[in-house]
């Protein structure tokens, strides 16, 4: 599958399909995050968790929005897609994520 990065806007990705060696943009998540957890599984990637960028939300009247998300995301490329998938029951940012 390739490197999945994002930058500095958190909205678009790019990844390096290790075969081509060249980098590609892919289309926007529906949700902006940093720190997100990244894996790999059946050619598609699943994007988990990570947080709001400041500032990205217009601040609620008391505290604001929560930062740390549990949400998830899954690309395939063979649509060139990103759909959302189960979120998790807690939210994580700047976890690890494995495939065993």
């Amino acid at each position: 599958m390739g490197i999945l990065y994002s930058g500095r806007d958190p909205l678009r990705q790019r990844k390096i399909p290790t075969k081509k060696n060249r980098w590609t943009e892919l289309p926007p998540m529906s949700m902006a995050r940093v720190g997100a957890s990244v894996v790999g599984v059946n050619g598609r990637l699943h994007v988990m968790g990570g947080r709001r960028p400041s500032g990205y939300d217009r601040p609620f009247a008391i505290g604001g929005p929560p930062l740390t998300l549990e949400s998830a995301e899954t690309y395939d490329p063979e649509v060139s897609m990103w759909s959302k998938a189960t979120p998790m029951p807690l939210s994580r940012c700047y976890a690890a994520a494995v495939v065993v």
